[in-house]
């Protein structure tokens, strides 16, 4: 559990040093909020999602073409069977590079690659056992996605990719 509150500092940290030296960039950073559709890459293989993948991106420009951000995302799954019932929660925390293949007032069209970490904890109940194997990770990933202003400042956006989930929808807000 050391290595892993280690490794969330070191995220932070990161994410915070990214964010305060690219405010010099421009004015377009971005929010996002989306929930996630599909199977996972860090699930629990043959589990159900509890609670689909829920993120929050903050992505902060580096020029016309290139952004850097982070990532914080949550996720619950269970698998049932043989009178033993296995729950896991993800917390996902990571920084993702972005490359926008066409950015207008109205449409933003990107790729994205994701690097974090997993942090899974888990609870076994009928067995007698208590809790379950220890399940963080390396998470990583890439997408594509899209994002359409309904204003000046607010849009919808969807992403198809590997990562928190296979598809992935929410709102978009410009800051």
């Amino acid at each position: 559990m050391k290595t892993t509150k280690k490794l969330l500092a070191v995220a932070v940290f990161c994410i915070a040093a990214l964010a305060t030296q690219a405010q010099s960039f421009g004015d377009n950073k971005v929010l996002s909020f989306g929930a996630g559709f599909g199977g996972s890459a860090f699930m629990y293989s043959g589990s159900d999602a509890t609670l689909p993948p829920l993120q929050v991106q903050l992505e902060f420009p580096m020029s016309e073409k290139i952004g850097v951000g982070g990532l914080l995302g949550y996720a619950g799954s269970k698998w049932e069977g043989f009178g033993v019932k296995v729950t896991y929660s993800y917390i996902l925390v990571g920084g993702r590079a972005y490359y926008h293949f066409m950015n207008t007032d109205k449409m933003d069209a990107y790729g994205a690659l994701t690097l974090g970490y997993n942090i899974a904890s888990g609870k076994v109940s009928g067995s007698g056992i208590g809790t379950a194997a220890p399940a963080s990770s390396l998470l990583w990933g890439g997408t594509l996605g899209m994002r359409y202003y309904l204003s000046d400042k607010f849009g919808i956006n969807a992403e198809l990719g590997y990562g928190l989930a296979i598809f992935t929808v929410g709102l978009s807000m410009k800051l």
